[in-house]
């Protein structure tokens, strides 16, 4: 862990161009995520919260669900 910890330190030493190559180099490594990625995870988080009684709704939820079934008609 200590090398990561120095890989992190080093990186904050550069320019802001050159930190923007970085952030590039990176991005592209790792691949992009998916929003559908990004939903399910999302959906797993709320899920869970429901489940252990903390929400019972997501403000926006309906919205969001018409707004994307708007979208897919399109």
């Amino acid at each position: 862990m200590a090398k990561l910890e120095q890989i992190i330190d080093e990186a904050r030493a550069p320019s802001h161009g050159e930190k923007r190559k970085l952030r590039e180099a990176l991005d592209r490594e790792l691949g992009p995520v998916s929003q559908a990625d990004s939903d399910s995870k999302e959906g797993t988080f709320v899920n869970r919260l429901r489940r252990k009684g903390l929400i019972t709704e997501v403000p926006g939820e309906a919205e969001a669900s018409s707004v994307g079934e708007q979208l897919a008609k399109e």
